[in-house]
């Protein structure tokens, strides 16, 4: 009983933790081991034939309820499926709403909602509810819940400049892939691991965990970002020689991405006789992909590659047009190309524009600080609502296993008063014995 009480003190004193919580048991249940060959192993088979896997398996515990409600509805929103989608959401509601100490379920319902606003475009939504859907986790959520939705928020920590918060998510996904021998998990969390290790200028170790993911990887299509990650990372230490070399191979695959990285490092050389008919090939290949990021970054390259050329009026067309949905859209990736436009124009003898440029990029640099400042605010704020939840979640556990022990106590009490009664029986018992025994 003194264990007991020594317990629920560490819980107590526990309430104050950070919100996200590792589960109780790394190890997949025989369900979770279903809905993640299903749901996540790559190659995932059509939608509407792993939908109709999802309804035949039977599924009972609460915790494996709620992963496999948030798969149905991932698929749902997939399949444009309305009537699925909301059965979903009010099955996550309801499992949330009868927890009990046995099993929470918030973490589930966020990612759902998340999933929602994904499909819906929303990005700033997408990332607070992928902060929430993480710190709402707890031990009692199933451990293949917390590989899915902790390696999306490290993803999305990263980006939004929750580095150490990131690195802490990629490490619980790791033990978990790890212990449930999933090779594809574990490669897909050590990529992220090697880009987190990067941003903290950790480059020998970023190095060493993209090599043993792509040692792990068995999906093929995700070999060429894999390498395009090591390559970035190459070209970070300063191994510039062999971080070319690596993009030339990948754009000989036709990498759309290593072929954009290939064409600033020759300009940087002032190659000017490679650049030009690279340039015209990533325009036509990034238009044909569709990819509007694509499309605006091989214009604003091509723009500069014309400006080497002496071709400046042609130049600065070019660069106008391809700079007006990457500055409204992706403005984290047009500050450097803008940065780069304005070296380049100096360089050309072009002051007067240069200057113009200068001018422009301060502005929009003071415009993506602020915005990435509310940003980061608005996360924070997102943060402690979770860990106010986490807390009256722990509270609730804390005051539930109380009235366990209360109940405990009692039930004892009543063994205790009938072992007394019986004892006190039997000596009477015993006293008449005797003495009938000594009067005889």
């Amino acid at each position: 009983m003194k264990n007991r009480w020594i317990g629920y003190c560490v819980a107590l004193l526990s309430v104050s933790a950070s919100a996200q919580e590792y589960p109780r048991e790394l190890t997949f249940s025989t369900g979770e081991q279903q809905i993640w060959q299903l749901t996540m192993q790559r190659p995932v088979a059509a939608r509407e034939q792993v939908a109709s896997a999802l309804n035949a398996l039977g599924i009972s515990a609460p915790a494996v309820q709620a992963l496999w409600w948030a798969q149905r509805c991932r698929f749902a929103l997939q399949a444009g499926d309305k009537a699925a989608l909301d059965s979903a959401r009010v099955m996550l509601k309801q499992l949330e709403a009868r927890s009990s100490s046995e099993f929470a379920g918030s973490a589930a319902g966020y990612k759902c909602q998340q999933l929602s606003k994904f499909n819906a475009g929303e990005s700033m939504d997408t990332r607070q509810l992928s902060f929430l859907a993480y710190h709402s986790l707890t031990e009692r959520d199933a451990p293949a819940l917390h590989a899915w939705i902790g390696l999306d928020y490290a993803r999305d920590a990263l980006a939004a400049g929750f580095a150490d918060s990131a690195a802490s998510a990629v490490a619980l996904v790791l033990s978990i892939a790890r212990d449930n021998l999933l090779p594809q998990l574990e490669a897909d969390s050590l990529a992220v691991q090697a880009e987190v290790q990067t941003v903290l200028g950790q480059y020998p170790e970023a190095l060493r965990s993209i090599h043993k993911a792509l040692a792990l990887q068995t999906d093929a299509s995700q070999q060429q970002p894999l390498q395009l990650i090591q390559a970035g990372i190459l070209l970070a230490m300063g191994r510039l020689q062999q971080a070319q070399a690596l993009y030339q191979t990948l754009w000989q695959q036709r990498s759309v991405p290593a072929g954009l990285a290939l064409l600033a490092l020759h300009l940087q050389q002032s190659h000017i006789d490679l650049a030009l008919p690279l340039s015209r090939q990533l325009q036509q290949m990034a238009a044909q992909s569709g990819d509007r990021e694509w499309i605006a970054i091989s214009g604003l390259r091509h723009a500069m590659t014309l400006l080497v050329q002496g071709q400046f009026a042609e130049a600065q067309a070019q660069f106008d047009d391809a700079s007006g949905w990457l500055s409204q859209h992706r403005l984290a990736l047009y500050l450097p190309e803008q940065q780069r436009w304005v070296q380049l124009l100096a360089q050309q003898g072009q002051q007067q524009a240069a200057f113009d440029a200068l001018q422009q990029s301060l502005r929009l640099q003071r415009q993506f600080d602020a915005e990435q400042h509310q940003t980061q605010a608005q996360l924070s704020s997102t943060l402690s609502i979770a860990e106010q939840r986490s807390r009256e979640l722990k509270l609730v556990d804390l005051q539930q296993q109380l009235n366990t022990s209360r109940a405990e106590l009692a039930a004892s009490g009543q063994q205790l008063w009938l072992l007394t009664g019986l004892c006190a029986g039997l000596a009477l018992l015993l006293m008449f014995l005797l003495w009938r025994r000594f009067y005889r």
